[in-house]
Parts: C-alpha cells; sequence; structure tokens
C-alpha cells in the first residue's frame, strides 16, 4: 500500500517516466548482453542530445537529476527483471542528455579482498554511475573514493 501511495503521488511525468523505465531498462539490459557496452553506449548517446560542456548545472537541473536518478533506481530495483547499476546509468545517462543536464558515465574497478573456505580469492569488482560536475546523482556520494573510476569518452566508442 505505501508503494502504490507513492507512485500515486509521482506527476504525470514522473509517472511516464516511471513507466518507460519499467520497460526500457529490461531493453537496455538485453541489448547490453547479447550486443555489448560499446554498442549499447553509443546508441545511449546517439538517442540522446548532445550537451555543452561548458554549461554548469543550475540548482533545479541538480534536482531535476536526482528526482530522475531517484525514479531509474526505483524501476531498476522493482522490475521483473532487475536491471544492473550499468544499464540505470546509461539509461540516466540518456535521459539527462535529453532534458540538456550536463553529466557524465563513469565506470569504477575495485578488488574485493575476501575468505572462501579458508583461502584467501581475490575478485575484481566494477560499477557504473553518473556524475555531474563531480556530484554522484544515483548513488552514494562516496562512490568515487571505493571505485578507481575513469569517465568514457563525450562521442562514441571505437
Amino acid at each position: 500500500m505505501q508503494l502504490l501511495n507513492k507512485i500515486l503521488a509521482l506527476s504525470i511525468s514522473e509517472s511516464w517516466l516511471l513507466f518507460t523505465a519499467l520497460l526500457g531498462l529490461p531493453l537496455l539490459s538485453h541489448a547490453i548482453r547479447v550486443h555489448g557496452f560499446k554498442q549499447a553506449y553509443n546508441k545511449s548517446i546517439v538517442s540522446s542530445f548532445t550537451t555543452d560542456k561548458q554549461k554548469k548545472i543550475n540548482e533545479a537541473q541538480l534536482s531535476e537529476a536526482r528526482a530522475i536518478a531517484r525514479i531509474i533506481n526505483i524501476a531498476g530495483n522493482r522490475s521483473i527483471f532487475k536491471a544492473n547499476c550499468l544499464a540505470k546509468s546509461l539509461y540516466l545517462l540518456r535521459e539527462l542528455r535529453k532534458r540538456q543536464i550536463p553529466c557524465q558515465l563513469k565506470i569504477g574497478t575495485t578488488i574485493d579482498i575476501g575468505k572462501t573456505d579458508g583461502l584467501i580469492k581475490n575478485r575484481s569488482i566494477a560499477h557504473a554511475w553518473v556524475e555531474s560536475e563531480g556530484l554522484v546523482l544515483n548513488d552514494a556520494a562516496d562512490v568515487g573514493t571505493r571505485f578507481n573510476a575513469f569517465t568514457l569518452p563525450e562521442g562514441n566508442l571505437k
């Protein structure tokens, strides 16, 4: 009932975003698995408008970006097919760029050292998120300190 009340409290544009994200995130996740990250990233960039690299994000855009990120995270976590961080971040990137909100996709890696069956095992972990001017939009503010991150280029990946 609480979830239903939250959904009913959304504006029409927020409801539409939630609906399209519930449909679009599984499709994007499938495209990443089938066609690979490079093609999914390039299509996300092509399907969005470019933003002015000199443009600074203002308070209204930051508030809008965080609201959009929250809705996309809800859709990704509540869908029948849960979306991973990469799909949610690519979807967010496309939605923000459509609205001319400056943002960058960040991908980071780290090594997790843990014990399994008494043996120390290292495993690499990758994570994706979206930032605007160093502000994390769809994850914890300290995500950049937990992962060695890099920013992808503005244009298509070769």
